[in-house]
Formats: C-alpha cells, sequence, structure tokens
C-alpha cells in the first residue's frame, strides 16, 4: 500500500482524526480599524491546513463589525462555507429574538 503523507494519520489512527470540521475562531478584534485615510473592513483568515486530506477548516475572524468566513481544504467540501454562514446567520438571529424577549 502506497500512502502519502496527508493519507497516514487517518490510517495509523483513524478515531484520533476522525472529525467533520476543524472551526479556529479569531473572535472580535478589538483594535482601531482607521489608520489615516484607509479603512480596515474585513479581515480573511485564519488559514489553517492540518495537512490531511478530507479535513476541512473554517477560520472566523471578526473586525468593524464584519465577521468573516475562510475555508482551507485540499480537497473543499462544495458548499460547506455557504451552509456554515447560514447556520450562523440564523443561529444570531434566534440569539437576538431571544434577548429581545428577556
Amino acid at each position: 500500500m502506497n500512502l502519502t503523507t496527508q493519507d497516514l494519520p487517518t490510517t495509523i489512527a483513524p478515531n484520533e482524526f476522525a472529525h467533520e470540521i476543524s472551526l479556529t475562531n479569531l473572535g472580535n478584534l478589538r483594535y482601531e480599524t482607521s489608520f489615516g485615510e484607509l479603512k480596515l473592513e474585513a479581515l480573511w483568515g485564519p488559514a489553517v491546513s492540518l495537512g490531511f486530506v478530507d479535513v476541512q477548516t473554517i477560520g472566523v475572524a471578526t473586525a468593524n463589525g464584519a465577521l468573516c468566513l475562510l475555508h482551507t481544504s485540499y480537497e473543499p467540501t462544495e458548499s460547506l462555507l455557504e451552509v456554515t454562514g447560514q447556520i450562523l446567520v440564523s443561529a444570531c438571529a434566534d440569539s437576538e429574538s431571544t434577548r429581545d424577549k428577556q
């Protein structure tokens, strides 16, 4: 059997590397977003590759009120980023609705 470097971890220890997605979140970055005439409108990242086939990573960062998602993968799952965005928008709307009722 010829294994690539990307296949090796899941072949040796499949349960330890069994997951559907990795999420890394820098959170709400609190720093100045205006630099003279320039204004930071969004920050994309972090871009994280775990180096394995079938690993999907979503990097999240919020700057200047804009939440940005970045999908990193050797073999990206079609529409994963769009579906993740829809889930987050729905969760935020539900959270806002619950907060308004309190």
